[in-house]
């Protein structure tokens, strides 16, 4: 129980890490929770007999590129541009809007008056099965004409979007977006110019650089739902995991992926996965199968905010239900206990 404690503690205090020229490591917010039920923890060992693993479909980064793979996109970062925890955000699994990612020239809180020159990633769930034109021609706020492009080999769309004000004169377009579908949700990409003075330290082609520069890391889902989340641990530094979705109903099928000890890579998604119940829970790769090790999972005090008063005594599993077409963020396999506490790895 101290250990437990002290392990609490340390999690609370881990600060955001972040290095320059897009190779950060942080502790990710807070996340939303899909339509969860909690579990007692489950023991005991099993021989899997179905496996996916989603290692093999991403395609590496390069020098400068930053990767969500909880959203299955990279982008690259020019120096000083950064992810921004502190404005990036999960919704909850019940809406229509994924996920928002913001990058930013700004350092972490920054309090100078300096435009605000940014480029967004929203992240909606495509319900309607529309197509980026359809999506371009429907999205609130959009002026002018929308064009056909391609992004990373796939059709997009783009428009652009004006806030009204008069700037000397004129009124350019503040946002210029661009929308692309991958499987059950659709991108808007969109770079934000700030009025009216351009920062000393960026470049006038920063935010088109990042826009264009955005690309998938692997294949979109072709069957069944998606778990994704945020991998953690109660440490500044960030090992390489391999995080399971193992089935409630029979613990020898589940599905994997591997996450790399990576300062840009702090998401895993786990993609086709059948219809059904499972618990999440992630183990480092030095953690033997068959056993359970210092291994993190997703739990009800993941889900309460793993903050006081969340209970952390006793620890209990999360079900995460998940139905066909579903595409679940924000399931963090982030409560890291010692061995005996979750279910060993799978073999």
């Amino acid at each position: 129980m101290l250990l437990i404690a002290i392990l609490a503690v340390v999690a609370l205090i881990v600060a955001l890490v972040l290095l320059r020229g897009g190779s950060q490591v942080a502790t990710p917010p807070a996340s939303a929770t899909a339509s969860v039920a909690p579990s007692p923890t489950a023991s005991g060992s099993a021989t899997p007999t179905a496996v996916t693993s989603a290692t093999a479909t991403l395609r590496p980064l390069a020098p400068g590129e930053w990767a969500n793979a909880s959203v299955n996109y990279a982008v690259t970062l020019p120096k000083p541009w950064r992810y921004s925890f502190e404005e990036s955000k999960v919704f909850a699994n019940d809406q229509l809007a994924a996920a928002v990612d913001v990058y930013t020239w700004q350092p972490p809180g920054y309090k100078g008056l300096d435009p605000d020159w940014k480029v967004k990633i929203l992240v909606s769930r495509d319900r309607q099965g529309l197509n980026p034109e359809q999506w371009a021609n429907a999205a609130e706020g959009g002026t002018g004409p929308v064009t056909a492009v391609t992004i990373d080999g796939r059709p997009a769309a783009t428009r652009d979007n004006t806030d009204g004000i008069n700037r000397q004169g004129a009124s350019p377009p503040l946002f210029r977006h661009t929308y692309i579908r991958d499987g059950a949700l659709m991108y808007d990409v969109s770079g934000q110019q700030g009025c009216c003075v351009l920062p000393p330290t960026i470049q006038a082609g920063d935010v088109a650089t990042i826009v264009q520069s955005f690309r998938f890391l692997g294949a979109a889902s072709k069957s069944g739902a998606t778990i994704a989340g945020a991998v953690r641990y109660p440490s500044e530094g960030l090992p390489a995991q391999i995080v399971y979705a193992i089935d409630v109903k029979d613990s020898t099928h589940f599905y994997r992926v591997e996450t790399p000890q990576s300062a840009s890579q702090v998401w895993y998604r786990l993609a086709d996965v059948a219809p059904g119940t499972y618990v999440v829970v992630a183990y480092t790769t030095q953690t033997a199968p068959g056993t359970s090790g210092f291994s993190g999972a997703y739990t009800r005090y993941v889900v309460c905010g793993m903050t006081p008063p969340c209970p952390h005594d006793p620890i209990t599993l999360v079900q995460v239900g998940v139905a066909s077409g579903d595409y679940l963020l924000g399931i963090d396999p982030a409560d890291w206990s010692p061995a005996g506490s979750y279910p060993p790895r799978p073999q």
